[in-house]
């Protein structure tokens, strides 16, 4: 039923109540009566609150209160999550891994140096032996005989000698070792003569041996 239909329904019947209640009550004073559309108007009111109350049959204050209660059961009802432990871990440090490398020097003294053999150990740190290069003097500098093997030991056997007629005298630099140091410890070497010998290969007994370690980067030499 439309709105327009149900409203002149009610005017209807408000209109033939007004009709039994005029013929009923001759001596009232017409001018106390109610006007027709005041009260068609008054009882639309009524009926649209009416309606309203009844499409929220809890009222603001039930609805609140559902909500309310809908919450609680909710969360009696769900447990809480346990809080998993972090499974994050903080990623190792890497060692540092630096490369230098040890000069070899043969002094001979008076005598020509032409032939030699010589030990190097490594003796503190992470060394790791990773390249040799022949000296300083044209009679040496191409790079000595030595055992590859050993580079991976930290222990190097070199060995050279030359035909050359143009000899170092004195103190010379006979070879290059490189090497690889990993960590922060500082290395240390050790170094043996094992013999030193002039171009007829007589040996040279007075001939000593120096390591010299290039500066570390970073490190104040």
């Amino acid at each position: 039923m439309t709105p327009v239909t149900r409203a002149s329904r009610l005017a209807a019947s408000l209109a033939r109540r007004v009709q039994r209640r005029s013929s009923a009550e001759p001596a009232l004073d017409t001018s106390a009566r109610v006007p027709l559309g005041h009260a068609i108007a008054c009882r639309l009111r009524a009926r649209k609150r009416q309606t309203a109350r009844n499409s929220v049959p809890y009222g603001r204050h039930g609805i609140r209160t559902c909500i309310v209660l809908l919450l609680a059961g909710v969360i009696s009802v769900a447990p809480f999550a346990p809080v998993k432990p972090s499974t994050t871990h903080a990623a190792p440090a890497v060692p540092a891994v630096r490369f230098t490398y040890v000069d070899l020097y043969i002094d001979s003294g008076a005598p020509s140096l032409g032939a030699y053999q010589l030990d190097l150990t490594a003796t503190a740190g992470q060394v790791l032996f990773v390249g040799v290069e022949g000296g300083a003097h044209p009679a040496f500098n191409a790079a000595p005989y030595y055992d590859p093997h050993g580079m991976t030991l930290g222990h190097l056997v070199l060995a050279a000698y030359s035909v050359s007629h143009d000899l170092p005298h004195g103190k010379t630099r006979v070879a290059r070792v490189h090497v690889q140091i990993t960590g922060d410890a500082m290395p240390a070497y050790a170094a043996t003569l094992t013999v030193a010998a002039d171009a007829t290969g007589r040996p040279i007994p007075a001939a000593t041996l120096s390591v010299s370690e290039a500066p570390l980067e970073g490190v104040a030499p």
